[in-house]
């Protein structure tokens, strides 16, 4: 079992008991549903349980819980697929509650992450899932990722996301 730690942040697999507080850091991030074209009051518990699962089942993908070390609270998740999109690609989708964002959590999660695919997976390249969601969008223009035009998978919820590589 992987566990990523920083100096504010613990990023280990979501075990099943966490899902309902998973749930609840969706519904604190309306934006990223927003830019799916969907309601954050749409999504429901079966939602989040259905992703988990699916996570569980795949090779090469974990979803990690994003634990904040002091607090010892879920403020987010992280969802990484190795050989995704192409060989040697690792991708991520990363969702940071709304009242952690702009704290550097994110920034701080991205680069454990990025040293992780990077130096122990072997990956070459990143790419990171986005939805039509200018603050997400812009947060990952500033740590280097550039919009293509390929379509990307949603980890949770329907409507339509596309890849940033860097």
């Amino acid at each position: 079992m992987t566990t990523l730690t920083t100096e504010y942040l613990e990023l280990r697999p979501l075990p099943e008991d966490d899902i309902p507080r998973l749930w609840k850091v969706y519904q604190g991030t309306p934006l990223y549903f927003d830019g799916l074209g969907m309601h954050v009051d749409q999504l429901t518990l079966e939602h989040v349980r259905q992703q988990w699962q699916v996570a569980q089942q795949q090779a090469g993908r974990t979803l990690f819980g994003i634990y904040h070390t002091v607090t010892g609270l879920l403020i987010g998740a992280a969802d990484i697929q190795c050989d995704t999109p192409r060989q040697d690609t690792g991708a991520i989708w990363l969702l940071i509650w709304g009242g952690f964002q702009r704290q550097g959590y994110g920034q701080e999660c991205l680069a454990a992450l990025e040293h992780w695919l990077l130096s122990e997976q072997n990956m070459t390249t990143l790419c990171a899932i986005a939805s039509a969601n200018q603050e997400g969008m812009s947060f990952l223009e500033l740590q280097g990722f550039q919009r293509s035009t390929e379509p990307a998978p949603t980890p949770i919820g329907k409507g339509q996301s596309f890849w940033m590589c860097w």
